[in-house]
């Protein structure tokens, strides 16, 4: 079986999440675009458990239609520069801050979980990198995907 690089996964970032959500209300659930990697949208329901402590239920469909759900555990850790940092937990494994879905992968989990590789720092990957930008500017998932938007005015901005 082959070991993905961090940056060819789908990440669904923990923090950026609880930032859309309104802890005053019990349950939010929210609808985000996938790029490509499922049939639909990807949609989350959290329910806060008090002020730091939450469960996140991501429902989703893959291409093939095979159906998705799963549910984590986040919890919220106060910073010393204000505000707080959401993460999620599970007994036994050490906490994250982002999960991943690699390609062929069926569902969501930390890096370490995939056991996905961190990327090469090297001068000679920087052109593979910078192709994986491009790909995330133009609505790809990652380069495997062949379902890319032809044009996007804000991703030609920055290239």
């Amino acid at each position: 079986m082959r070991r993905y690089f961090i940056h060819e996964a789908m990440q669904f970032d923990i923090g950026k999440l609880m930032k859309e959500v309104d802890p005053a209300q019990d349950v939010t659930e929210l609808s985000m675009d996938a790029n490509g990697w499922f049939a639909g949208n990807l949609k989350a329901r959290v329910i806060m458990r008090d002020k730091t402590h939450a469960s996140v239920r991501l429902i989703f469909t893959f291409p093939d239609g095979e159906a998705g759900d799963q549910l984590f555990e986040v919890a919220s850790v106060p910073r010393g520069i204000g505000g707080v940092r959401w993460h999620g937990y599970c007994f036994g494994e050490p906490n994250y801050a982002k999960l991943y879905l690699p390609p062929n992968a069926r569902e969501f989990g930390s890096a370490d979980y995939h056991k996905l590789k961190r990327s090469p720092r090297g001068p000679e990957y920087r052109h593979q990198a910078r192709a994986h930008e491009i790909a995330k500017l133009l609505g790809c998932g990652h380069l495997g995907h062949t379902d890319c938007k032809e044009t996007r005015a804000d991703a030609a901005g920055h290239l």
